[in-house]
């Protein structure tokens, strides 16, 4: 594209999944169109591309731009101390949690565009206020949807205070960002997508950044 039709670098968005991944391309591409174009184009992982952008444009969806980013290790050790608080409410259940389970939920709720509310939202009222019973029997699926819900709440509440965002939030904020602000990617002619996954938010972020959609 850049030596055949002579189209700007600047102007061209190229993702990828992986930093491994990005830094092949990154390297493949130094030696096909040399080192300055490569450095104008908009290259990097979904993550880092958003990281980049949001913290241009922090204030359009109320962020700080010298927030931090919250890693896996982090987001779990952050799920474990929640989970602990809410251990005699898990033990009447006989609900079987484990931080790495509540993690990976809230992070299939985020990737589906829910909110803590939204999963609370789907618990029966009854689920809510009904006492367990001395004889209760194992955990039900409203059960831990009501218990996950309270700590997906409070897990966000605390990024928020701490002004961190996790890999998620900064998908989904920079699904925010692109919908909502047009002018934010107003730069990109082209999307170049490395192996494009079936996976809602990567194809909402892609499809918001390509001008064509």
């Amino acid at each position: 594209m850049v030596l055949q039709h002579s189209i700007s670098p600047s102007s061209i968005c190229a993702v990828t999944f992986t930093n491994k991944a990005a830094n092949e391309m990154r390297e493949r591409l130094k030696k096909l169109i040399g080192p300055g174009c490569t450095e104008q184009l908009k290259m990097g992982t979904f993550h880092a591309l958003c990281a980049r952008f949001l913290r241009i444009h922090s204030t359009l969806v109320g962020l700080d731009a010298n927030f931090t980013i919250c890693d896996a290790d982090e987001s779990r050790k952050l799920v474990a101390t929640i989970l602990k608080k809410h251990k005699a409410y898990i033990e009447e259940k006989k609900i079987v949690l484990s931080e790495n389970g509540v993690q990976s939920m809230i992070s299939k709720a985020k990737a589906k565009g829910k909110s803590a509310m939204d999963i609370l939202a789907e618990v029966p009222v009854v689920q809510i206020v009904d006492a367990p019973s001395p004889t209760q029997q194992p955990g039900t699926v409203n059960d831990v949807q009501y218990i996950v819900g309270l700590i997906f709440d409070e897990y966000e509440l605390t990024l928020r205070r701490n002004n961190s965002l996790d890999f998620d939030d900064l998908l989904l904020y920079g699904v925010k960002l692109f919908a909502g602000f047009k002018h934010t990617v107003s730069w990109c002619n082209y999307v170049l997508v490395d192996e494009l996954q079936a996976y809602s938010l990567y194809l909402s972020w892609s499809r918001l950044i390509d001008p064509k959609k």
